[in-house]
Protein backbone atom coordinates (compact mmCIF):
# COMPACT_ATOMS: atom_id res chain seq x y z
CA UNK A 1 0.00 0.00 0.00
CA UNK A 2 1.35 3.44 -1.00
CA UNK A 3 -0.39 6.68 0.57
CA UNK A 4 0.97 10.26 -0.83
CA UNK A 5 0.00 13.11 0.75
CA UNK A 6 0.62 16.53 -0.79
CA UNK A 7 1.05 19.68 1.66
CA UNK A 8 0.79 23.43 0.05
CA UNK A 9 1.81 25.65 2.27
CA UNK A 10 3.94 28.75 2.26
CA UNK A 11 7.22 28.94 4.06
CA UNK A 12 5.74 31.24 6.59
CA UNK A 13 2.64 28.54 7.06
CA UNK A 14 5.15 26.10 7.90
CA UNK A 15 7.23 27.96 9.75
CA UNK A 16 4.04 28.97 12.36
CA UNK A 17 3.50 25.63 12.10
CA UNK A 18 6.77 24.05 13.27
CA UNK A 19 6.66 26.88 16.11
CA UNK A 20 10.03 28.20 14.43
CA UNK A 21 10.74 32.46 14.67
CA UNK A 22 10.14 34.64 12.31
CA UNK A 23 13.28 35.99 11.52
CA UNK A 24 12.39 38.13 8.22
CA UNK A 25 13.41 41.52 9.87
CA UNK A 26 16.59 40.57 11.06
CA UNK A 27 17.28 39.02 7.72
CA UNK A 28 16.55 42.09 5.70
CA UNK A 29 18.76 43.95 8.49
CA UNK A 30 21.62 42.11 7.95
CA UNK A 31 21.13 41.58 4.37
CA UNK A 32 20.98 45.71 4.30
CA UNK A 33 24.26 46.20 6.71
CA UNK A 34 26.35 43.57 4.47
CA UNK A 35 24.77 45.70 1.07
CA UNK A 36 25.63 48.70 2.52
CA UNK A 37 29.66 47.42 3.87
CA UNK A 38 30.37 45.63 0.60
CA UNK A 39 29.56 49.44 -1.28
CA UNK A 40 31.46 51.31 1.42
CA UNK A 41 34.72 49.94 0.29
CA UNK A 42 36.27 48.34 -2.92
CA UNK A 43 38.81 46.77 -0.46
CA UNK A 44 36.53 45.45 1.57
CA UNK A 45 34.63 44.47 -1.06
CA UNK A 46 36.94 42.38 -3.45
CA UNK A 47 38.50 40.64 0.61
CA UNK A 48 35.01 39.41 1.29
CA UNK A 49 34.60 38.01 -2.60
CA UNK A 50 38.35 36.25 -2.41
CA UNK A 51 37.46 34.66 1.54
CA UNK A 52 33.86 33.74 -0.12
CA UNK A 53 35.76 31.49 -2.77
CA UNK A 54 37.82 30.45 -1.03
CA UNK A 55 35.46 28.89 1.73
CA UNK A 56 33.38 27.53 -1.21
CA UNK A 57 36.83 25.51 -2.92
CA UNK A 58 37.82 24.36 0.26
CA UNK A 59 35.28 21.57 0.85
CA UNK A 60 35.63 20.62 -2.45
CA UNK A 61 39.84 20.57 -2.03
CA UNK A 62 39.18 17.86 0.61
CA UNK A 63 36.50 15.27 -1.29
CA UNK A 64 39.44 15.71 -4.18
CA UNK A 65 41.80 14.94 -1.35
CA UNK A 66 39.87 12.04 -0.32
CA UNK A 67 38.58 10.66 -3.91
CA UNK A 68 42.27 10.99 -4.95
CA UNK A 69 43.60 8.66 -1.71
CA UNK A 70 40.89 6.06 -1.89
CA UNK A 71 41.38 5.80 -5.58
CA UNK A 72 45.13 5.35 -5.42
CA UNK A 73 45.36 3.29 -2.22
CA UNK A 74 43.15 0.63 -3.68
CA UNK A 75 44.36 -2.31 -5.99
CA UNK A 76 45.11 -1.25 -9.74
CA UNK A 77 45.62 -3.22 -12.20
CA UNK A 78 49.38 -3.12 -12.80
CA UNK A 79 50.61 -3.82 -16.58
CA UNK A 80 53.56 -5.64 -17.40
Amino acid sequence: MKINIEIDVSPAEAREFFGLPNVQSLQERMVNQFAERLEASAEQRDEFIRSMFETAIEPWQVFGKMFGASTSSGSSPKSE
